[in-house]
């Protein structure tokens, strides 16, 4: 009987621990999944703005580049800073703009600066010479320089003066095709040339302060100067930084002025260049209501060679 008795306990202990084993866990409450947090952007350079060009005859100019150029207008607005009376004409074709910017009092005597050209590539360079030519265009060369040791197949350019003398370049970037162009014609911006004294020093301060990466780099002899070009690029805008041995002399302010780069939000990006201490001419942004449908702001700073750079956003 006793043995009996043994044997049932057994089997209920194990029928008890059976059961235990078996019954399902009770739920555990897990952590909902955390919400997605935002990353702030970092605020930047977004590419070109526009190129600023101090004219006497705002009509005059628009004229000039609409005929020889092909840019067509695409803003125009008038205002008053500093008892000064501005008028703007923004003039464009493919990825390169234009500001034409004339003040009035008038401005002073105004000649080559540290932003020295605008180069407009072309599909052709020969046979857009030859177009201009017709135009009554003079060029400062009889014939295109050439660097082969510019891009991959080389590079081709020549230079001309505008209504207000400033430098203006056609530049062609040679490809292994043999297709000569139906008909030649500005593709767009080649670069914008920052005559500097320091190349690397200026490469450095391009790519730290404005995100640009260094596409190029090529030195040649011309005219018993050596020229060092470092093509600097980030989205729609290329910078050609030069160098010249024997230095350049002292450089200022020119008649084509300043580089203004597209930024989606100038507020926070003066936060940043700031911190990296980049000083600014004004401070505050300055705008203009009647530039663009709904306004725009702007502001200037300086580059390592006293260059004229803005940072602008059309809101």
């Amino acid at each position: 009987m006793k043995k009996i008795l043994c044997t049932i306990i057994v089997l209920a202990i194990s029928f008890a621990m059976l059961a235990a084993c078996t019954t399902p866990a009770p739920a555990v409450s897990l952590p909902a999944k955390a919400a997605s947090i935002a990353v702030p952007v970092m605020p930047e350079a977004t590419g070109l703005a526009h190129v600023g060009i101090f004219v006497s005859d705002v009509e005059r100019s628009k004229k000039f580049y609409k005929d020889t150029l092909g840019l067509e207008l695409i803003e125009q607005c008038s205002f008053d800073d500093s008892g000064n009376n501005f008028t703007c004409a923004f003039m464009k074709k493919g990825s390169v703009c234009l500001e034409l910017v004339q003040k009035k009092p008038a401005w002073g005597k105004l000649g080559d600066g540290v932003t020295d050209h605008v180069a407009f590539a072309v599909n052709d360079v020969d046979a857009f010479r030859k177009v201009l030519e017709a135009k009554g265009i003079k060029f400062e060369s009889e014939q295109q320089a050439f660097c082969k040791d510019m891009f991959p197949h080389g590079s081709k350019w020549v230079f001309f003066r505008g209504p207000d003398n400033e430098h203006i370049e056609l530049s062609q970037m040679l490809s292994s095709s043999t297709t000569v162009p139906d008909v030649p014609q500005v593709t767009g911006l080649a670069h914008i040339g920052v005559f500097v004294a320091d190349v690397e020093r200026s490469e450095k301060y391009y790519k730290d302060i404005l995100g640009f990466n260094c596409v190029e780099e090529c030195s040649f002899d011309d005219s018993g100067n050596t020229y060092t070009c470092y093509f600097v690029e980030k989205g729609n805008v290329s910078v050609e930084l030069v160098q010249k041995e024997p230095a350049w002399g002292e450089l200022k302010d020119g008649v084509t002025d300043h580089i203004a780069y597209a930024v989606d939000d100038i507020e926070a990006l003066r936060k940043v260049l700031e911190a990296k201490g980049i000083k600014f001419e004004s401070d505050k942004q300055s705008f203009c209501a009647d530039m663009f449908p709904n306004g725009t702001k702007w502001v200037f700073f300086r580059g390592p060679d006293n260059e004229h750079i803005e940072i602008s956003q059309i809101l």
